[in-house]
């Protein structure tokens, strides 16, 4: 998750969360989410959030808006 519109405070949602499934479709990539994200839909999802510096997994029901802004991230080699 990369920003709310309007700094809208999202009720599960953080920015910093990582979605790794939506819908029980796995999330790996930007692409992934766009295929199965619907902006008037609930959907289950589950996200990493980082606390207490280790990645914990968490569980919520996602009431979709088009309030939240996604950012892909990508690993860099050289």
């Amino acid at each position: 998750v990369f920003a709310f519109r309007d700094g809208v405070e999202h009720p599960i949602l953080q920015v910093g969360d990582i979605l790794i499934s939506y819908d029980n479709q796995p999330i790996t990539t930007y692409n992934d989410l766009r295929q199965v994200y619907q902006s008037d839909k609930i959907a289950d999802v589950k996200f990493l959030r980082v606390q207490d510096g280790q990645f914990v997994v968490m569980k919520g029901q996602l009431e979709n808006t088009d309030d939240i802004g996604f950012i892909e991230l990508v690993e860099l080699v050289e």
